[in-house]
């Protein structure tokens, strides 16, 4: 026998296993991430994976803290809730996953400057991750609560999976870039898959280049394509209700449906210039729609 061999195997074993050791969350106490009371298995850290699968008696809160896991899971096979606020920074190395398996239900909002921060902005986000699961991101607040100062995503993409995944923009910003640091000149966070966009309030800038399949729900606020190429709003069909506006200098290849404002190289986008607005699809101008135009 080769004894050393076999001593390094069994260390191996156990190194294997405590990198993939797990913490789940109960919120027995309060809703408060660093209580070691409101986990089994201890309050995570970078080696640790983290799974929330209940919101009952307390949904999980990182508040104006900095907070640390492996992976995070949010609504495993159950319903899981994560609200990062207050300046409050995340930090997952690996990845975060929202509804991961069939039956889950994850949800993660990040608000009031909190930060969601996935393997130092090169990680992502997947929503729906399995069939029969469900995944959504808030930025600010979620559809239809009242809009809320947003915070920030550290992350290079966000991913619909084969479950249901949504990305809601309802926030009081009125310049926010959907880019690692929320301005734009930041590094874009592509949406791709199945993901759905529903934009409730704020103005939302896209620089990048987005694959998403899913739609936009443009309900409220103004969301502005500004894509040097490719489709800012992926392959699916932006609704543009009343009172809210689709703007930018870039465009999309899907279709257009319009009640509300579209506004070609508006002042928004480009002040002060001219700009062409991309539709690939068809534009079905309904009722209601209006175009705004910037002459000069």
């Amino acid at each position: 026998m080769n004894i050393w061999r076999t001593l390094g195997t069994a260390a191996f074993v156990l190194l294997a296993v405590a990198a993939h050791s797990q913490s789940n969350w109960t919120g027995a106490t309060s809703s408060d991430w660093a209580q070691a009371a409101n986990w089994t298995g201890g309050v995570p850290a970078t080696g640790t994976n983290g799974v929330l699968n209940t919101v009952a008696p307390n949904p999980t809160v990182v508040n104006g803290i900095s907070a640390n896991v492996s992976t995070l899971t949010v609504g495993q096979i159950a319903i899981g809730s994560l609200t990062i606020t207050g300046g409050g920074v995340l930090h997952a190395a690996n990845s975060i996953v929202l509804g991961s398996a069939g039956g889950g239900s994850g949800n993660l909002t990040v608000l009031s400057s909190g930060v969601a921060n996935v393997n130092d902005g090169a990680g992502g986000i997947t929503l729906g991750n399995a069939a029969a699961s469900f995944g959504t991101l808030n930025i600010g607040a979620s559809a239809g609560a009242a809009p809320a100062v947003p915070g920030l995503l550290n992350v290079a993409s966000v991913n619909g999976g084969v479950g249901t995944a949504s990305v809601v923009f309802n926030h009081t910003d009125p310049a926010y870039a959907f880019t690692n640091n929320g301005a734009v000149g930041g590094l874009p966070i592509v949406i791709s898959g199945s993901a759905l966009v529903r934009h409730e309030a704020g103005v939302t800038t896209f620089t990048g280049i987005n694959t998403y399949v899913g739609g936009t729900l443009l309900n409220g606020g103004t969301l502005l394509l500004n894509n040097a190429s490719g489709s800012g709003a992926g392959n699916g069909t932006i609704t543009v209700a009343i009172g809210a506006t689709l703007a930018g200098s870039g465009g999309t290849a899907g279709h257009v449906t319009l009640y509300g404002t579209i506004s070609p190289g508006a002042s928004l986008s480009q002040p002060g210039s001219i700009a062409t607005f991309g539709v690939g699809g068809i534009l079905v101008w309904n009722a209601g729609g209006t175009m705004a135009l910037e002459l000069g």
